[in-house]
């Protein structure tokens, strides 16, 4: 857990980061990858990583998040669709819940 909080979330560069927070968030969406793995990922990679560079002073770290991650968010992974979401376990709704918090108190 520190290894992610300390060196990815805050050590890598900003466009590291980003490659990783959008390449974590499609594998989010793929039904091949256990939901566990995808809880494990939001918890440990993308809400820490977010979050950081959202606490940032430096005004460029926001640009974590463009207009097209946050619109696959959006739609991709809040809002598949009924029968997608029924397919989600709570762990992972929880997950979901907390980014979709952390979007709208900093975004």
């Amino acid at each position: 857990k520190r290894f992610y909080a300390r060196e990815v979330a805050s050590g890598f560069e900003l466009k590291h980061r980003k490659l990783l927070i959008v390449k974590f968030l499609e594998n989010c969406k793929s039904r091949t990858i256990p939901q566990d793995l995808k809880v494990q990922a939001l918890q440990l990679v993308v809400i820490p990583t977010l979050t950081t560079a959202f606490n940032h002073p430096d005004p460029a770290e926001k640009g974590i998040m463009d207009e097209a991650t946050i619109t696959f968010i959006v739609k991709d992974l809040l809002d598949p669709g009924d029968e997608i979401l029924k397919t989600y376990d709570e762990a992972l709704h929880i997950e979901l819940l907390q980014l979709a918090t952390l979007l709208i108190r900093y975004l």
